[in-house]
This record gives C-alpha cells, structure tokens and sequence, in this order.
C-alpha cells in the first residue's frame, strides 16, 4: 500500500508461473522429482525467460552423486506434462531455509545460487 491508500500487487503467495503459455505449479514438479530414487529434495522455481514466459529450474539436493540428468529428465517426461519438465537441473548441498525453517525461494533466484553446478 502506498502513501495514497493504493494497494499493488507484487507477487503470487503460491509460487506459481506460466511458461510455454501454461500455469506451471511448482509443487507438482517437486513432488515427481522426490520420488525419483536418490533424490533428498527439490525445489522449482521459474527464472524469467524472453521466448517461453519463465524457464522451469530444479535444485536438487542429492542422496549421493551419480544421478544423470539424462536419468531425471526421462522420469519427469514419463510423470509430467511436456510444459512441467525442467528446462534445467541444478545440484546444490542444501536447499536454503529462512529463519522460520521454510524453503527461501528468493535465496535460489540469487546470482551465486544461479551458478550452482548444473547436473551431470
């Protein structure tokens, strides 16, 4: 709310975005990521993109290294819609958390966190 009574809005408190044209739900991506054998946790988050709205980008924390991409793409092509499948993996350690525990999504969108390791 501005000086002058104005509200604006800012953001979506449920963390979704379009690319391709479609809603993307990032919690749906997250889930059939962690069902994949290895893989301690996920977090998708849409990184602006000219041509297809937003990019769908994964961290990954994972159970030991090893896991292909090639491995995690094709379990996201057989349990997604083509639209929900990442357009890039990331590994990191750890996912960062806010003071109050929850997963701080605006800490991935930070540069040092953008050149996390791609997945091999």
């Amino acid at each position: 709310m501005d000086e002058e009574g104005f509200l604006y809005f800012v953001g979506r408190k449920d963390d979704m975005f379009k690319s391709k044209g479609k809603m993307v739900s990032p919690r749906e991506i997250e889930r059939c990521l962690c069902s994949f054998e290895g893989i301690l946790g996920a977090m998708v988050i849409g990184v602006p993109d000219e041509i297809i709205g937003n990019s769908v980008v994964a961290f990954l924390c994972l159970e030991k290294p090893g896991i292909s991409k090639e491995d995690i793409l094709k379990h996201c092509q057989a349990n997604l819609e083509d639209h929900l499948v990442p357009q890039e993996i990331r590994v990191v350690p750890s996912l960062p958390v806010t003071d109050n525990g929850k997963i701080d999504k605006l800490a991935l969108q930070r540069p040092a966190q953008q050149k996390a390791p791609i997945c091999q």
